[in-house]
């Protein structure tokens, strides 16, 4: 008699639309401590930068069965583009709403699911993350060029602790798994990271 044949394991597949290498690093790291089997396939766009608008383009073209869209809150998605995501997601978004809160509305993870950074960048997430104070910023925020200052205050705090590591190394010495589900519990990008491997923070069961 034969030998029966092992099913495969379908892997799944999941597509996330970011704006750079740090991102791609960030979630990379993830999946080394929470899926090092590589379970999960994790597949990220050839094409890199551009505003939250691109962004959620490059998301809203692919048809995986998962999508992600992590971009930053610093240029606002326009309306056509919350038209599209009220559509997809089948809801109305309150008047005024921020994007940071617009995934909060998208309950049954519809795609796209959208991760903003807050504030302003993806370096304002790690700053909250590794319990660094966040730099002064520019208050109100008038013009292109106080984003830009923003930014280049948030960079520079994060340049500031990493010393000279590369982003990797920094995270294989000072972020363990404990640490990042302990910390998803007040960041909400980080929640939602962590739900592309399927896992929730410590304050949600674990």
């Amino acid at each position: 008699m034969g030998k029966k044949k092992r099913k495969r394991e379908r892997k799944t597949n999941i597509f996330i639309a970011r704006e750079g290498d740090r991102e791609e690093i960030f979630i990379n790291y993830l999946q080394s401590l929470f899926d090092p089997e590589k379970k999960i396939t994790l597949n990220f766009p050839l094409e890199k930068g551009g505003n939250s608008n691109v962004i959620l383009d490059r998301a809203l073209k692919s048809f995986y069965s998962k999508v992600y869209a992590w971009f930053d809150e610093d240029d606002g998605l326009d309306d056509d583009r919350r038209n599209i995501l009220e559509k997809r997601w089948n809801i109305n978004f309150p008047s005024g709403v921020k994007d940071r809160d617009l995934q909060s509305y998208n309950t049954n993870l519809k795609n796209p699911i959208i991760i903003v950074s807050t504030p302003l960048s993806v370096e304002g997430m790690l700053i909250r993350l590794f319990d660094f104070n966040l730099p002064t910023l520019i208050s109100p925020v008038l013009s292109k060029d106080d984003f830009e200052e923003n930014k280049k205050r948030m960079k520079t705090s994060v340049k500031g602790f990493m010393g000279g590591s590369s982003d990797l190394e920094y995270y294989k010495t000072n972020l363990t798994k404990e640490k990042i589900l302990l910390k998803a519990k007040d960041i909400v990008e980080l929640q939602l990271l962590l739900s592309i491997f399927n896992v929730k923070s410590l304050e949600e069961g674990d």
